[in-house]
This record gives C-alpha cells, structure tokens and sequence, in this order.
C-alpha cells in the first residue's frame, strides 16, 4: 500500500469471514493456519504460516478476503476496492 496499514485490523483467520490475507490449500482443500504480521515502514504484509508448505501441493494466497485493508486514516485499500473478489495468487511448491 502507499499508505500506512493498519495493524489492529490485520487478520488471517478466513473463519471469521473477513481475512485480511489467507493460504488456502488447493491440495487438502483448507485453510492453512499462520498469523500476519505488518512491517516496520506498515506498508507491506507478511503472512506467516505455521506449517510447512508440502512438495508439489498448490496454494492460493488471498489478499483482503471478504474485507478491506485500511490506513491509518481509515480509508479502505483500492486493490479490494475496486476487485469484485479478492486477489489471488496461485503456486506449487516443487518437490526440491
């Protein structure tokens, strides 16, 4: 972000329905547990999980799942703002 993020509002728990980010394990089909953290600057995310990713598994990494990311100012994060679902990435870690 450009701006500060908020760091109270920070959640990674996709079972409240409001995740600021997620990894979803397209592989077993679930959620994969881990917190976040935000950077001394408070510009950038950092999900960090509490499990070890498995060889040739596939992720998704949701960014602001069913929710926004706020500033400091309160103001809502445009990449959510103007997606109609939340942004994704997907990967596969190689087996080596």
């Amino acid at each position: 972000m450009s701006e500060r993020i908020d760091p109270t509002l920070v959640n990674t728990d996709p079972a409240t329905g409001q995740a600021s980010f997620a990894l979803y394990s397209n592989t077993q089909g679930r959620f994969m547990r881990g917190s976040g953290t935000v950077s001394a600057d408070g510009q950038r995310l950092r999900f960090v999980r509490d499990e070890a990713l498995q060889a040739g598994h596939s992720y998704t990494l949701y960014v602001t799942y069913n929710t926004y990311l706020y500033d400091l100012a309160g103001i809502g994060s445009t990449a959510r703002a103007v997606a109609s679902r939340p942004v994704a990435w997907r990967m596969r870690r190689h087996p080596w």
